[in-house]
């Protein structure tokens, strides 16, 4: 399962999310600067960064706006995973769909098992 880096020791903590997404391109030109300052003094900064180019994430993370973070993952060969959002957390969709079989395989070993206690 793709992890959000752990926030407890985040800079970014208790400042809100809205500064972190920003609704137009110029909001974020304004914003990056006062972002970054934050971002790069930040203890789980790395884990913020990696998370964010591993992933297709939205708004500004580890101080990056997505035209940035493509850059990097261009040059660090790396492709992002789409995200699905199941309330609470996110998934990659390659985990949904190993977390959607594992699903079938223990429904359908639950259902051999109520079959065999129905033989006697």
């Amino acid at each position: 399962m793709t992890q959000v880096p752990s926030w407890d020791n985040a800079r970014c903590r208790e400042m809100g999310t809205v500064l972190f997404f920003p609704e137009s391109r110029q909001d974020t030109i304004n914003l990056l600067p006062h972002i970054q300052q934050i971002c790069f003094e930040c203890p789980i900064f790395d884990k913020c960064l990696q998370y964010a180019l591993n992933n297709r994430v939205d708004g500004l993370w580890a101080g990056t706006d997505e035209p940035t973070r493509q850059t990097l993952r261009k040059s660090l060969n790396i492709t992002p995973r789409p995200l699905v959002d199941l309330g609470d957390y996110f998934v990659s969709q390659t985990d949904e769909a190993k977390a959607a079989r594992k699903k079938r395989a223990l429904l359908a070993a639950e259902t051999r098992k109520q079959r065999e206690g129905l033989k006697v």
